[in-house]
């Protein structure tokens, strides 16, 4: 019966209550998504040197070393993946250039100029050139742009979801302040239309606490709401997500 009440008392200022559940919703989803993009930050393009490349003649969005052009295989076009392919390897701090294409992921060890690779329990040797600093910072060099954007777009997420959770508590608690205001007048209307007989036998200290007995309940109704709110909208885009992946439909790189 209370809830009901409660409940009628907030669709009076639902406004401000749906503008607060929406700005919740936009700091939820910044939240959510923000970890997504560093994921791919790091995997796609931070570690994403250790990987296939391939000879080209396109110098766009390729690398020149030692006289030649070399493109990462996700960026080459079809014609271009036709090309010779080389492996860039991490062992320890340094980078080595691999002929061909090997397994990455596994233990690597260098020494004697032979580089050996223990992936899946089976170790392999390859003979592999090591890669200066220089020539480390030439092959990222790619990846910068899309490294700047997506920091740039992991921040703005951060900015957006501090706009949204200051929107909702703003707006949250202007609402909560007006159902109180309006259950305070309500009250006060029904007191004085009691008989005189009720306020001289009820005894004082029971009509000094109605006041501010009305406050916690709505205050703690609408604070209960925000956080069931929050809690479902945090685990529906992970249901989903779980969802996407496990059928492997999902591809959060491919937006980068």
């Amino acid at each position: 019966m209370a809830a009901k009440r409660l409940f009628r008392y907030a669709m009076n200022f639902k406004r401000s209550i749906l503008i607060a559940l929406a700005a919740l919703m936009v700091a939820v989803g910044a939240d959510v998504f923000s970890p997504i993009v560093a994921k791919t930050m790091i995997d796609r393009h931070i570690t994403g040197i250790e990987s296939v490349w391939v000879e080209t003649h396109d110098a766009r969005q390729a690398v020149s070393y030692h006289g030649r052009h070399y493109k990462r295989l996700v960026y080459a076009s079809a014609e271009e993946k036709k090309g010779k392919k080389w492996t860039i390897v991490q062992a320890g701090r340094n980078f080595y250039f691999v002929k061909g294409r090997v397994e990455t992921g596994g233990k690597n060890t260098y020494r004697d100029g032979k580089l050996y690779m223990t992936y899946n329990g089976k170790t392999a040797s390859y003979r592999a050139e090591k890669i200066s600093y220089a020539g480390v910072l030439r092959f990222y060099s790619p990846e910068i742009p899309y490294i700047l954007k997506l920091l740039i777009l992991y921040f703005g997420l951060y900015v957006v979801s501090g706009f949204g959770q200051f929107t909702q508590y703003f707006y949250l608690q202007k609402a909560a302040n007006r159902i109180i205001q309006k259950m305070r007048n309500d009250l006060f209307i029904h007191l004085q239309k009691l008989p005189i007989p009720f306020l001289t036998t009820c005894r004082p200290e029971r009509l000094s606490r109605a006041s501010p007995m009305i406050r916690k309940p709505s205050t703690n109704c609408m604070w209960l709401c925000c956080q069931t709110f929050s809690a479902a909208w945090f685990i529906l885009p992970a249901f989903i997500l779980q969802c996407f992946c496990s059928t492997g439909n999902l591809r959060l790189s491919a937006c980068c």
